[in-house]
């Protein structure tokens, strides 16, 4: 019996990583780093679902055989926005596409529920809206840093080895607070083009660790 700090949270989630599991006022929410050699970027992290109350009481129940329920209801704490990028042709003909987004929050403690003051940028994987000739990406963060520019990269890589980078500044559409419905729309002028016939194009990737477990009794 007594008054209690009390967490509830979802385990899935993802690239979301809790940590500090602790203490109520250590309750950590972040994501690991994207492993792409030529961008310091975190995974965007995806929902996790929290509760929270700092004054959980159970009462004395020394006299009660039946059981008694508590009931908490847990909310996503990440913000969902939606990428939409118009004037792209040919994107059924780009072999990747990611974008990045600057001026997010690095973390969330979300015991007390206070975002991290740390800059970071997050990875989004692209998904292509083939039948409309747009992306549309949604995608989640654990919040846009109020004061911080926020810039999109978009990087797509073609068939015949080219790389086209395109770059917006989102800031305003972040910062607008008429945009209830977390829109984040652009326009590009960009044609992808398939494959061309010729030679070889041989592409080079980074080599991955192997590893191997063996069980020795």
């Amino acid at each position: 019996p007594g008054a209690y700090d009390l967490i509830v949270y979802g385990f899935d989630s993802g690239n979301t990583v809790v940590s500090g599991m602790k203490g109520f006022y250590d309750a950590l929410a972040s994501t690991e780093r994207y492993k792409d050699a030529d961008t310091l970027s975190y995974n965007a992290p995806d929902h996790l679902m929290v509760a929270r109350d700092t004054n959980f009481v159970i009462p004395l129940m020394y006299d009660r055989d039946e059981p008694v329920y508590f009931y908490e209801y847990p909310h996503t704490i990440m913000d969902t926005w939606c990428i939409v990028i118009n004037g792209i042709r040919g994107l059924g003909n780009a072999v990747s596409m990611d974008i990045y987004v600057t001026g997010q929050s690095r973390s969330n403690n979300f015991g007390p529920g206070v975002l991290s003051d740390k800059e970071t940028t997050i990875h989004v994987p692209v998904a292509a809206d083939l039948q409309n000739s747009r992306i549309y990406t949604p995608f989640c963060t654990f919040g846009k840093l109020p004061g911080h520019a926020s810039r999109l990269r978009l990087v797509i890589r073609d068939p015949n080895q080219k790389t086209f980078i395109l770059y917006a500044d989102v800031t305003d559409q972040f910062d607008d607070p008429e945009n209830d419905g977390h829109w984040i729309v652009l326009n590009f002028d960009l044609e992808i083009e398939a494959k061309k016939d010729g030679g070889m194009m041989p592409d080079v990737n980074q080599w991955n660790d192997n590893t191997f477990v063996y069980d020795i009794h």
